[in-house]
């Protein structure tokens, strides 16, 4: 019996509300890495432990970067939302296509 898989496209304006709406739970998503390598990444946002609140805040971090929890390397990370390509939630992969804006 094969499986069969639920797509569905986002816009790149609404990607930030999708992680926003994850309220916590596991997502992935796979983007494009500044040195131009692709990545695939199983993260989560709303992680209090450890945070010592010595870091960059988010307010002077401009678009479109977001910042998550990386569950495999356990740091914190900020993926560029302008090279995402995919995010998976509630078992429902969307790819992300352009709207000309981020």
């Amino acid at each position: 019996m094969e499986r069969t898989r639920e797509y569905e496209t986002i816009y790149r304006c609404n990607l930030d509300k999708a992680i926003e709406s994850t309220k916590g739970q596991i997502f992935a998503l796979g983007f494009v890495k500044k040195d131009g390598t692709y990545r695939k990444m199983i993260c989560r946002t709303g992680v209090r432990k450890g945070v010592k609140g010595t870091g960059k805040p988010d307010d002077l971090v401009k678009l479109p970067y977001r910042r998550v929890y990386d569950m495999r390397k356990h740091a914190w990370r900020r993926v560029n939302l302008a090279t995402t390509l995919w995010i998976k939630t509630g078992g429902v992969i969307k790819q992300v296509i352009n709207d000309g804006r981020v």
